[in-house]
Parts: C-alpha cells; structure tokens; sequence
C-alpha cells in the first residue's frame, strides 16, 4: 500500500487525484496527454481504476515514462520545464491510497472535465471535437468530427455523490456556460453545501454570463475565471466567429464588477494574431487584466506562426466563401 510517499524518478501525482475527461468524453492522465495514447470513454467512478489508468500509474509509479505523458518527457528532455514538475510541487501534501498495480482505493480529489463539446462559437482555429458549432462547417475543418457529446444526468449525479471529497474543480469545453450539465453541477455542489471547500476554474468565451450563474460562483471557496480571447474588435469577431465583440465587452465588465472572482486571459498566438498581440495586451491592461497567459498553438501547423501562408490564405478564402467573413479585412497582416 502507497499512502502518497514515492521515490520514482517519472513520478507524477495528477493520475492519482485528479479525473480528467476531454471533450469526446474519453479520459487521459491529464490536459496534456498524449491522444495517441488515448483511454476508453468516461463513464463513473470504476473510470478512475480502468485498466489503463492503472497502467499508468503503475508506470510512473517504478520510474517509467508512459506515452500518454509523451509531452512532459520530450519537454523535460530539453531541459525544459514540464507540466509534471510544476504539479509535484502545487499539490505536495494531498493525500491518497494506491498499491504497486495503479490501483485507486481513494476517489478522485480533484476533477478537471471538458463536459462535451458543446459551443456557441466555431473558433477559426478550434476544430469539431471541441466545438458542435464546427460541425456546421465540417466539410471544411482540418480534423473532422461528426459527434455532438453531452454530460448525461447519471455522470453528472455521479461526481456529486464524490463531492464531500472534492478540492478542486476546473470546466472547460466546449463553452461550460452553454451547457446545461455544468449549471446542473454547480447548483447540486452549492445544494450539498459541499461548494464551499471547492477551488473552481472555469475556461470560459465570455459570450453567455447571466446572473444565475454569478450567483452560484459566490458559493465557491476559490473561484476563477480563464477568458479565451486571441484579439479585440474585428479580429476577435472573426477569429471566434461569431462573437459580437460589444456583448463580449459588456459581459467582461460585469465580470470584473465581482469582487469575489479573479479573472484570468488566456490567448493563442498563431499566424491569425501574431501581428495583433500587442494591441491586445494593450487593451487588456487598459481593462486591468494583468493576468495574460500566451501560448504557441502548434495543431493545426497550418495555423502555427511561420507555417507557409499561401496553404492558409487558400483555406481562410473557403471559409469566408461559407460563412460571409472578410479574412482581408479583419486579419490585413495575413495577406501581406
């Protein structure tokens, strides 16, 4: 028996308390597996002791390095820092009960769950997997996808039969605020009283906030708010097409009226914005948002900052031909 002591050289805790689902509801070691190495669909608690998640903790638990954790490997391989050294360290101290075999005798402390991928937007560098909007223009999405996932009731009542336990809850999609499962998630931690021990973090497109919702996060004992934007204005309404830039605004600044919440950016730079950052982490400090993570999007390579623009320019045509947009207009860097 392991009561939360390890010597292994690979050793990584998230396996052992956090539950991730991706957005096609099948599980992985975290939000950064590797989806070669993917794992069966989620479907209640024996998801946490499935023959592959053991497997993988049986590994990091005799200094292998399983595939699924492939990205934490090649970046420690560069001297690089990875995401598994920056969670040994932000979860030292919690406590859980496995044996040699990966086997979990304590349930999941911590759920990190993409409920669907259910969304309003159809974001020009998202895909159909992580956006039912895409599906509408699937013909044309480099990684096509046909399904639309849901959160069934019986998976939502399930996690809050392990609420009494949980610390840490982080939903993203898919658009969470979009989703009838999140609301009904967060209405039964508030209803349990359970709530009130819980860290919550929410990737939102700040598209959908209504007061209902406001009202449940003051019931959180942390709550934070990670808004995905890539520019303002223009660029913003075409790159997460179709967000109206003047409800985006509006709803950022009720947000920001929240004493209680703190509110974080998250960005993806990419050939669509690279030329557009700077205004918008001008804006943003103009906003008082001074929490700005960036980060380099790699897939689509289409996409990706240095990629050959003449494949790009061809694709972004056929998208404004499907949906009325004017790439030349909004993203004039682009066809320089």
């Amino acid at each position: 028996m392991i009561h939360s002591k390890h010597s292994s050289s690979s050793f990584c805790v998230l396996p052992f308390i956090q539950q991730f689902v991706d957005t096609d509801n099948h599980i992985l070691p975290c939000c950064i597996g590797n989806r070669d190495s993917l794992g069966p669909e989620y479907k209640d608690f024996t998801s946490f002791n499935s023959h592959y998640l053991k497997d993988i903790r049986r590994q990091l638990l005799f200094s292998e390095k399983p595939k699924a954790c492939s990205v934490c490997w090649k970046n420690e391989d560069k001297g690089q820092d990875s995401k598994r050294i920056r969670v040994n360290k932000q979860f030292e101290g919690w406590e859980y009960t496995t044996n040699g075999a990966g086997y979990m005798y304590t349930s999941p402390q911590y759920y990190d769950l993409r409920p669907g991928n259910v969304c309003n937007l159809k974001c020009v560098m998202c895909n159909p997997r992580v956006s039912s909007k895409w599906i509408e223009d699937n013909h044309l999405a480099i990684e096509p996808y046909e399904r639309t996932v849901k959160f069934s009731d019986k998976q939502i009542d399930e996690i809050l039969l392990n609420a009494k336990i949980i610390k840490r809850l982080q939903l993203a999609g898919g658009e969470p605020f979009y989703m009838p499962s999140v609301k009904r998630l967060l209405q039964g931690l508030v209803d349990n009283k359970c709530s009130k021990n819980i860290d919550l973090q929410i990737t939102t497109n700040l598209t959908i906030i209504d007061d209902n919702i406001l009202q449940l996060l003051e019931h959180f004992r942390k709550i934070v708010i990670t808004i995905s934007m890539d520019g303002i204005e223009e660029v913003a309404e075409y790159i997460r097409f179709p967000l109206n830039w003047k409800t985006f605004n509006s709803n950022l600044d009720k947000l920001l009226q929240q004493k209680n919440i703190y509110t974080a950016v998250n960005v993806t730079k990419c050939q669509l914005n690279a030329e557009h950052i700077d205004t918008l982490l001008g804006w943003c400090k103009d906003k008082g948002l001074d929490d700005v993570d960036i980060n380099d999007l790699t897939e689509p390579s289409i996409l990706a900052v240095g990629s050959p623009r003449s494949e790009l320019i061809t694709w972004l045509t056929a998208l404004d031909n499907h949906r009325g947009t004017d790439s030349k207009s909004a993203l004039p860097w682009i066809y320089k």
